[in-house]
């Protein structure tokens, strides 16, 4: 007798956890479309403890219903979508698992990306195309930030701030069925050249003397020319990717308005 009852217990454990499932059951569609929200309840399940959903595959999320015998489920992918939910029982404690397959049918939007469009660009102030591209796509919403760095219209057309400069990123959303979307981005760098003012050891010059014109610190890559009333005048200075030389001098022997004029040597030339 004792050998016998030692091969029933697994046999009787099985039992009541098969009893235990067969009490319970999901239900709800078994088909639905891309994005669609559906709702799945399990019967008979009130007393269970540590109800828990999902989705396998990360096909779905849990919109609400969590911890509770009713759910909110999301598809967000096409194809055979499983909804799980897992408990136990009370007092004995036996797991209770169950499933339910549902079709998710429908097309979404592809992936979408930026297509044309500067990624770097000079200070100042004109427009810049932008295009996009995604599979099944309907429409698309552009937007630009910061906002001080322009705006754009609905077409992807940049229209630049005259005073902006540094890092703008563009922003495209496409649009499809079933309510799907997809977003991509792009960074343009607006480039500015800065000038330092140009200092004199004296104002006015008398016919013989020398004025020396010094100015800095200077920008990285820029070559820098003395004008004198517009034209240019004395030596050119280059300087290198860390700004060297940090500063330039020049002698001058003759009156006039003097300035600076920077052009940046990197792409874009500014």
């Amino acid at each position: 007798m004792k050998t016998l009852i030692i091969k029933l217990l697994p046999l009787i454990a099985l039992l009541t956890l098969a009893n235990a499932e067969a009490q319970y059951s999901i239900s709800g569609p078994t088909s639905a479309d891309i994005n669609d929200t559906k709702t799945y309840t399990v019967s008979n399940s009130g007393s269970l403890l540590g109800k828990n959903w999902s989705v396998a595959s990360n096909k779905g999320n849990v919109v609400s219903g969590q911890q509770s015998s009713t759910a909110q489920i999301q598809f967000t992918q096409v194809g055979n979508a499983i909804v799980n939910f897992s408990a136990v029982t009370p007092g004995t404690f036996n797991s209770v698992f169950l499933s339910r397959n549902v079709n998710v049918a429908g097309s979404v939007v592809g992936n979408v990306t930026i297509t044309a469009g500067p990624t770097s660009r000079c200070q100042g102030s004109g427009s810049s195309d932008f295009n996009a591209s995604a599979n099944n796509a309907t429409s698309y919403n552009w937007s630009i930030s910061p906002i001080t760095a322009g705006s754009i219209n609905g077409s992807g057309t940049v229209t630049w701030n005259s005073n902006f400069f540094g890092n703008a990123t563009v922003q495209v959303t496409a649009n499809g069925p079933n309510n799907s979307t997809s977003t991509a981005s792009r960074i343009v760098s607006v480039v500015t050249v800065s000038t330092p003012s140009l200092q004199a050891n004296i104002n006015e010059i008398c016919s013989g003397e020398q004025v020396v014109l010094t100015m800095g610190p200077l920008q990285s890559s820029v070559r820098y020319q003395l004008l004198r009333n517009g034209t240019v005048t004395g030596q050119e200075v280059t300087t290198d990717s860390n700004g060297q030389p940090g500063g330039i001098s020049w002698n001058v022997f003759s009156g006039g308005t003097y300035s600076v004029r920077g052009t940046k040597q990197t792409s874009p030339s500014c």
